[in-house]
Formats: structure tokens, C-alpha cells, sequence
């Protein structure tokens, strides 16, 4: 799946509407927030509460309760709800493919599928289980992390196997799974952790028939996702440890295969949160690391006009969201209040 970043204002996700930002306030969002401007800021309603968003260019999708799916292709100015079932599941996750494809998960093991940007949809359970993250490298090739564990799919989702390696004796302790990622059609890649202690990457090369378990020593990704073709891991490293305890910092790498990783742009801070359209430091700043230099944006102090946060604002949100749902086991949370934005400083 290749992520775009918008050329759209923010979102923010709330238990029953989406909060809209103008564009030419995206500089002072968490200035105008706090003095809760009416000009800055534009209520939509929707008939459910949303729960997963995903964009792509000026498109947006979101998803939520009673599987339904909202789309907006005008900046979120308008939308039209183009997919629900009255007393359905809870839709956890969209994806996007770049032909028109749109897909989503959630629980029970819900699949809802269109081929045709939303015009039309397929829907079907794949096993009983929450869909925690998922990710499709094409419309055959997917790879998904639920309840339970991790499963791959050769066939658009439809029949879904488990990934032997991570059922061998040395790979027990890894039990936490930071991500699953779908790079090409033939190459897949996971993060494990082993509470309190070190990750693995876990790849294969020909489409989940044999997987390969990697060790990068002193370093800590927390996320994995497809960015443009490559696999993207973020986290902190432990620089300098041999020669007397050492330093952490920020860790950003990428890979086209899942085994042979590259350090991406260095970042001057450590990461609060990273999403596949860029990270928020811990000094509030977002940085978009994928390039040779990091891009910033920022709220400067005169107001000056900077890029756009866009959908890291509503990825970093919807994580956040999606925690306390997780935590609770129940799909119900109280409403996320603007002002735990407030240090974001987009």
C-alpha cells in the first residue's frame, strides 16, 4: 500500500464527527483550538462514529461503527457514506491501493473490499478475530495482525494462513508485534519485540513461503509500514554503548526486502509518535524523514505559513484513539479533547 500524503487540511477524529481545520490556519491550529475559534474550526456531522481514516492525494475515507465508510473528495469539505450495515462490526483499519482499491478490517474478522473507488463492495469474515493492522502489497498479496497472532493471504483475503517461524522455540518470547508490512508483491516483513528486551524483523522474499529473522544490534523500532515502495521501521538506536554506556536517538531505517536495512535521515530529536506520513518529535515538531534531509513543519512564533500536518495530525490521533479501545476491549472510549493536541504545535 502506498501512502500520499494530502494536499488537505487536518482531521481530527472524535467519537461521533470529524473536526475540520481551514487551510490557512493549519499554522496556528493549536492556538486557534484552545481559544476554540469558530472561524478555524468546521463541525461534520456523520451517522457513526469514526474510528479509521486513510487519504490518499485529495481523497479521504473514513470508517467506523456498523461498518460504515464515509468518503470526501474535496478536502473534506462534503461527504458521501458510501458503504454501512445496520448492526454490523466495527471497522478498525483502512487501506488504500493505487488503483482504485479500497479495503477494511475490523472485528470479528470483518472484510469489506471495493475495486472500484467505493462504487461497489464485497464484504466476507476471514476467521473471527479482531484485525489489529493489515497491510496489501497488491489485490492478492496481504499480510495482517490480529488477536492471536500474525496471517498472510495469497488470495485478497479470502483464505489466511499463519507464519510458522514465529512458532519456533527461539522466537517464542517475541510475542508483541509492532507491525506487519506488504512491500511488494512477493515481499513481506514484521516486527516483533520481546517484552523488555530486543525486536526482529521477520521477512520473506517469496510471498510467506519461507521467512528469515534478523537481529540489528542496539536498535528499538516501535513501527513498521510502506512508505513508497519500501518498508519503513521507526524507533531510537543506542549509539556509542562499547565504549561506556552509551546514548539513545532517534532511529529511522528503510528496506526493499524486510533483511538489508538502511538508516534513513537523521532526526534531532527522538520520536513521540510516528505514522506512514512522518513523525512528531518530542519538541513538537513534524518530520517527514524519507528523503536524503528531514522536512519539517512547525508552528512558528509569527504565524508564518508552513506545511501542512495533514493526515499525520489524523493517524497520530487515530492511534490514540485506537489504544484506548484496545485497552478497554470494549469499542467505546471517551471523547478525545483537543487539548491533548496541544504540544503537537502544528
Amino acid at each position: 500500500m502506498h501512502s500520499v500524503l494530502p494536499k488537505i487540511l487536518p482531521l481530527l477524529l472524535f467519537d461521533f464527527a470529524l473536526l475540520l481545520l481551514s487551510p490557512n490556519l493549519a499554522t496556528t491550529w493549536a492556538q486557534t483550538a484552545n481559544e476554540k475559534s469558530e472561524a478555524a474550526w468546521r463541525l461534520v456531522s456523520l451517522p457513526f462514529r469514526p474510528v479509521c481514516i486513510a487519504g490518499d492525494e485529495n481523497v479521504i475515507w473514513v470508517g467506523g461503527v456498523n461498518e460504515m465508510l464515509a468518503k470526501s473528495e474535496d478536502g473534506g469539505k462534503t461527504w458521501e457514506v458510501k458503504h454501512q450495515k445496520v448492526d454490523g462490526e466495527v471497522l478498525l483499519t483502512i487501506g488504500l491501493l493505487g488503483n482504485g482499491t479500497v479495503y477494511a478490517y475490523g472485528t470479528s474478522g470483518i472484510t469489506v473490499w471495493s475495486n472500484d473507488s467505493g462504487e461497489t463492495w464485497k464484504s466476507w469474515t476471514a476467521g473471527s478475530e479482531r484485525v489489529l493492522d493489515i497491510s496489501f502489497a497488491d489485490s492478492k498479496l496481504g499480510i495482517r495482525h490480529t488477536v492471536s497472532g500474525v496471517q498472510v493471504t495469497r488470495d485478497g483475503g479470502v483464505q489466511w494462513s499463519g507464519v510458522p517461524i514465529m512458532k519456533r522455540n527461539d522466537l517464542l518470547d517475541y510475542s508483541n508485534v509492532f507491525g506487519v508490512a506488504a512491500i511488494a508483491s512477493d515481499r513481506l516483513a514484521i516486527l516483533v519485540n520481546k517484552t523488555q528486551g530486543e525486536n526482529l524483523f521477520i521477512a520473506s522474499k517469496d510471498g510467506g513461503a519461507t521467512w528469515t529473522a534478523i537481529h540489528l544490534e542496539d536498535a528499538y523500532a516501535s513501527r513498521l509500514f510502506v512508505h513508497s515502495g519500501e518498508c519503513w521501521a521507526f524507533g531510537m538506536e543506542i549509539l556509542e554503548r562499547k565504549k561506556g554506556g552509551g546514548y539513545g536517538a532517534a532511529l529511522p531505517l528503510h528496506s526493499t526486502d524486510g533483511l538489508e536495512w538502511t538508516h534513513g535521515a537523521k532526526s534531532p530529536w527522538e520520536f513521540k509518535s510516528c505514522v506512514p506520513h512522518g513523525c512528531v518529535l518530542y519538541d513538537g515538531a513534524i518530520a517527514q524523514l524519507y528523503h536524503t534531509k528531514p522536512e519539517y513543519s512547525s508552528r512558528e512564533q509569527d504565524n508564518s505559513e508552513r506545511p501542512s500536518c495533514s493526515l499525520i495530525l489524523i493517524c497520530f490521533l487515530a492511534r490514540v484513539h485506537f489504544r484506548k479501545l484496545r485497552k478497554n476491549r470494549a469499542l467505546t472510549s471517551p471523547l478525545l479533547e483537543t487539548k491533548q493536541w496541544g504540544a503537537v504545535g502544528c
